[in-house]
């Protein structure tokens, strides 16, 4: 077989191993089995001086061929130097082919220099408050630094002394009151501060109370919210504070009452807000397992919550006119027995209304003025019943009283809430249904404290009974003493 044709004539072989030309080992053996015709010929090696076998010569040959694989570490090298090259040009070619530079302090460029207000810039520096800012002692005037002029007490100019009024303008303290503020216990005058004695809840004068919007001046608090604000839930309206439902339409309404032969009145603003809220109440019940009862029924009106501010303030008024506890229950229930009753809505034009509507409309039936005042009564923390008559479609109020004056043992002392009558009172005849002959139910308001001082109407209604049941026409003392008890409590005659 020709040297060139053969497939393993290139490689040499030792002790029956050869090496093909894809780099395999492999016997001669194997060779042999597999292609007989075709047997490998060991390559001639020339004589080198030391090599005592062919061992030798075929690793020689095996380090000779790994070697020309090998890359130079030169080649490495300089491949790097120019990939770090590219690289640095590219970052060169990004930033506008502009090189960081430092200004000759040191800073490095587009900083701001320890020395305000300089800037670095282009290899210079340059002002630039704006961005660097002052030094102490130093403020802003468009890019440049200027020296502060201070008082004489330190205070910078344009600024306020801490020795209220002072301001400091251009180096000297001047007098500025309207800018400055008095010092705790003075108010301003013109530019100057007086001396003001404090408020009677404690307030100094020029501040403000801890009850909003009341201001201190003068000895005197005045409304200001535009200085003190409001209360939370209140609105603010120039220099008063409004509530929820004061805005709108409002009337003044007084309401007149006689106790015990004297006439007074007490006079207070309603607001429609609040009317019309309350009117657009549902007047209907739901029914689910069991329907609400009359007493939960009246309750609903009674204790109405967004009425409760407005009503507590018909409280206060009533309060201002005596420090008498029994005193205050007679106003409450005179002022109401006096509000006009709604003939209209008696013949079929219901309203149901609420405590506040009948204060706002200053009319009402028998079940709303008695809502009213049981309303009245329970704040005042009266025991407080409703008499409801239903099958005479009448409503009454009930007051806690010593059982012997009550109304049928009860212990409740009835008063009658459509007109003018003594506490106890419950034999007159009403429009409509006459006298009161069945029994009412009792509704629960609030239980409370006694009204000891019953006694008085109570023995006056027993002298009243007699009179009315004297007939048309009477003796001289009784006549005058008709006369003397419907003087007392206001009542209406024919």
């Amino acid at each position: 077989m020709a040297e060139e044709d053969s497939e393993y004539a290139e490689y040499g072989a030792s002790d029956g191993i050869v090496e093909d030309k894809s780099g395999n080992v492999k016997s001669l053996e194997s060779i042999v089995e597999d292609n007989p015709s075709e047997i490998p010929l060991a390559p001639q090696f020339p004589e080198e001086k030391g090599e005592s076998s062919i061992e030798q010569k075929i690793e020689k040959h095996f380090k000779e061929k790994e070697n020309k694989k090998k890359v130079p570490l030169t080649t490495i090298a300089l491949a790097i130097v120019i990939i770090a090259f590219a690289f640095f040009a590219l970052v060169k070619v990004i930033n506008g082919n502009s090189e960081l530079e430092a200004c000759y302090d040191g800073t490095v460029e587009g900083s701001c220099s320890s020395n305000k207000p300089f800037y670095c810039y282009k290899a210079k520096l340059v002002k630039y408050a704006e961005k660097c800012g002052c030094p102490s002692g130093f403020e802003k005037k468009g890019n440049e630094c200027i020296k502060v002029k201070l008082c004489e007490d330190g205070t910078k100019s344009g600024e306020c002394s801490s020795n209220k009024p002072y301001f400091c303008e251009q180096g000297f303290l001047i007098v500025k009151a309207s800018v400055c503020g008095c010092k705790r216990g003075e108010i301003p005058a013109n530019e100057f501060c007086v001396f003001s004695a404090n408020c009677s809840d404690g307030t100094f004068a020029g501040e403000c109370s801890l009850q909003k919007p009341f201001y201190c001046i003068n000895e005197s608090l005045i409304e200001k919210a535009s200085v003190c604000g409001c209360s939370e839930g209140m609105i603010e309206d120039d220099d008063s504070c409004l509530k929820k439902y004061q805005t709108g339409t409002k009337l003044n309404r007084t309401y007149s009452f006689v106790v015990k032969g004297e006439t007074g009145s007490i006079s207070m603003v309603v607001y429609k807000s609040l009317k019309d809220y309350l009117a657009k109440l549902p007047r209907t019940f739901v029914c689910n397992d069991t329907c609400p009862s009359r007493e939960e029924l009246e309750m609903k009106y009674i204790n109405e919550k967004e009425q409760k501010e407005y009503l507590s303030e018909l409280l206060s008024l009533i309060k201002t006119k005596t420090n008498d506890s029994d005193e205050r229950v007679r106003i409450a229930v005179a002022l109401v027995q006096n509000i006009p009753y709604d003939y209209a809505e008696a013949e079929g034009a219901i309203k149901d209304r609420f405590p506040y509507e009948v204060l706002y409309d200053n009319a009402g039936v028998c079940g709303e003025k008695s809502r009213l005042l049981a309303y009245i009564l329970r704040e005042f923390g009266y025991g407080t019943v409703l008499f409801h008559y239903e099958s005479q479609k009448h409503m009454a109020v009930g007051i806690k009283c010593p059982v012997q004056y009550s109304y049928k043992s009860s212990g409740y002392c009835f008063i009658e809430t459509t007109r003018p009558l003594m506490m106890t009172d419950y034999w007159e005849s009403y429009a409509g249904i006459g006298k009161l002959t069945t029994s009412p139910n009792i509704l629960n308001v609030s239980s409370g404290k006694l009204f000891d001082g019953i006694s008085e109407e109570y023995n006056d209604g027993q002298e009243w009974y007699q009179i009315e049941n004297m007939g048309r026409t009477l003796d001289g003392y009784h006549y005058d003493r008709y006369k003397a008890l419907v003087a007392k409590y206001g009542l209406e005659t024919t």
